[in-house]
């Protein structure tokens, strides 16, 4: 019997395409009858389970009955309640049949128009009901597929909604595209037998599996916190979030810890899979998601949204890159000569060459950066002032204000949690290394995201919730009334070191020369904004500059390449701004300090702009 089930296995079913998770863990308290499970490394539903009493180690055994999905082989399993156990991905999807090739494989069409040819017809009822669909009644035939760690077979067919000839369906493979239904096993009560018997239409069906499709995650909840805010017109930041979700100071990973115990053992695998993500992902992901989330409100609500509060946020900016004030003035202004808002390009396609300046942080962002680097070069050319009182008057020494960027001793926050991503990567050699208040930090981490203390109250494992409780509290994780470890050094908070990084940058700034020379020789006065340099790769940066950008980049959310593409889109925009004003249009600068051209072309600068 178990060779036939083999040669069955090896003959039926293919691999589907990899590189997803085959399988998620999920308590084994937490499984249900008709839901799914792994056993003997094979995909299975269960058909029965039972609990037997708790023995004398503490531990209630899970008896469990399943059955293969693909041979229908029964196989069994015995497991503490308490452990984990892997829980197979199905899916079910409705393919349009186009054809059978001579040697039993199924000529499907996917959702994309695309041709799919790895299924084979089974050898069971299931290929005779295909066969005589579509060979003997000649009408349009859907397969339904089911797909699990990486075996896919053919478990049912039916007629398709409205079909017509089987030789309409052999036309759409010319090029007539029919969508793809899908529908993805939740692990309900319904079994497979009922749902091939089911009559429901292919629209119902096809809502049904854009609704589990589009079921909100935390990623959603953290772009719900991102538009609250900006309702409160605060001047919190996507980068913000990013950080405080990897840090652990908002919930997301392990994000079920927080949902009452009684209430996630009751939720479906596929609700419990959505509270335990496995990544966040970069903070441009989080920029896509709220603006999406944001295009979704205003289509279907009506709802318009304010622009963030750019001068809250671009003081903040200014205080956490310790730069002068006059870069406060210079931004604003140069927003405005360009007629740029800070609102949110609900009506922008997706991609392109702007994509990153859809988003007012990064528009925001580059544009400081860009009149730091007209008013304060990275470069060593002197230049000279238009006057004592202009904004150009001082000079900023750029080697002091890369050397301030480097983390202080003081500035380490021992309380501070470890971030996710940096705990999965602590090794034993980190461990051997790490100070004490790492090594708390460490253990912090441990505490909130693997150790549980929960009780359960109700059903059987609630006989021994008393003995819990007494244990718990003989043997605390953390003591009642403990306080944080305190770092020996001394930290300050980000307050105070924004403060002295921002008194040093003053101290160093110097003053220019002022110098106004005739007119004739103004191409060839080192003027500010003269001899411009545009970076359009990252690879270009060097010296202080990539520490700025560096900076930059991550206070708006950005990678550092997209960071240099945002603000090298911003100076083709004043790049054509300028060009427009040389050429007798009407001028886009209402600034006396505007650089003209004269000479011959070889004669000009790279790139010279007017200051703001």
């Amino acid at each position: 019997m178990a060779e036939g089930n083999d040669a069955q296995h090896e003959l039926t079913f293919e691999t589907a395409d990899a590189g997803a998770s085959l399988t998620f863990p999920l308590q084994c308290s937490a499984l249900r009858k008709n839901g799914f499970v792994v056993i003997k490394q094979r995909p299975c539903k269960i058909v029965d389970m039972s609990t037997s009493k708790t023995g004398k180690h503490g531990h209630a055994k899970v008896h469990l009955t399943a059955i293969d999905l693909f041979t229908g082989k029964k196989l069994e399993d015995l497991s503490p309640s308490t452990h984990n156990m892997e829980v197979p991905h199905v899916r079910r999807q409705e393919y349009q049949l186009l054809d059978i090739s001579e040697d039993g494989f199924l000529n499907l069409m996917t959702e994309s128009g695309e041709t799919k040819d790895d299924v084979k017809i089974p050898d069971d009822e299931v290929g005779q009901k295909i066969n005589k669909l579509f060979r003997e009644d000649e009408k349009d035939t859907n397969v339904i597929v089911l797909t699990a760690m990486g075996e896919e077979a053919a478990i049912d067919a039916k007629e398709a909604p409205n079909g017509q000839n089987g030789v309409a369906t052999r036309t759409a493979a010319d090029g007539y595209q029919r969508g793809t239904i899908v529908a993805e096993d939740t692990g309900d009560s319904q079994s497979e037998g009922e749902a091939s018997a089911s009559d429901e239409s292919a629209r119902s069906r096809k809502h049904r599996g854009k609704k589990i499709d589009g079921t909100p995650n935390l990623l959603d909840t953290l772009a719900l916190c991102y538009i609250g805010t900006l309702l409160l017109r605060e001047p919190v930041l996507v980068a913000d979030l990013h950080r405080w979700a990897s840090d652990g100071e908002l919930p997301y990973y392990h994000a079920s810890n927080n949902v009452p115990l009684s209430m996630r053992e009751r939720l479906p695998a596929v609700y419990q899979e959505l509270l335990e993500p496995k990544l966040l992902g970069k903070p441009e992901k989080l920029h896509d998601h709220a603006l999406g989330l944001m295009r979704s409100f205003a289509t279907e609500f009506g709802m318009s949204l304010p622009p963030i509060n750019h001068p809250l946020v671009l003081y903040r900016w200014m205080k956490a890159l310790a730069l002068p004030i006059e870069i406060f003035a210079a931004t604003s202004r140069l927003a405005r000569l360009m007629d740029i808002t800070f609102a949110f390009a609900l009506d922008a396609k997706p991609g392109g060459k702007e994509h990153m300046l859809q988003y007012p942080e990064p528009r925001l962002m580059a544009i400081l950066i860009v009149s730091t680097k007209l008013l304060f070069p990275f470069d060593d050319i002197e230049r000279a002032a238009s006057s004592g009182n202009a904004m150009d008057a001082l000079g900023m020494d750029w080697s002091a204000w890369a050397e301030l960027q480097v983390p202080h001793p003081t500035e380490r926050k021992a309380s501070s949690p470890l971030a996710y991503a940096k705990a999965l990567e602590f090794s034993q050699t980190d461990v051997l290394g790490a100070a004490e208040h790492q090594l708390d930090q460490y253990m912090d981490w441990c505490e909130h995201n693997i150790a549980s203390e929960d009780i359960r109250e109700r059903g059987k494992a609630g006989r021994d919730a008393d003995f819990r409780r007494i244990l718990f509290g003989i043997f605390p994780v953390r003591e009642a009334g403990a306080t944080e470890h305190e770092d020996p050094s001394g930290s300050r908070s980000r307050e105070e070191v924004e403060t002295v990084k921002l008194q040093a940058v003053q101290a160093a700034l110097r003053s220019r020369s002022v110098i106004q020379p005739p007119r004739k020789w103004r191409t060839q006065a080192s003027v500010i904004g003269s001899s411009y340099r545009r970076i359009r790769h990252a690879g270009e940066l060097e010296g202080p500059a990539i520490v700025f950008y560096e900076r930059a980049a991550e206070l708006a959310g950005l990678s550092i390449e997209a960071m240099v593409m945002a603000v090298f889109q911003i100076e083709r925009r004043m790049q054509k701004l300028d060009d427009k004003a040389r050429k007798g249009v009407e001028s886009v600068w209402s600034c006396s300090t505007s650089i003209e051209r004269r000479g011959r072309p070889s004669q000009w600068p790279k790139w010279s702009v007017p200051v703001p």
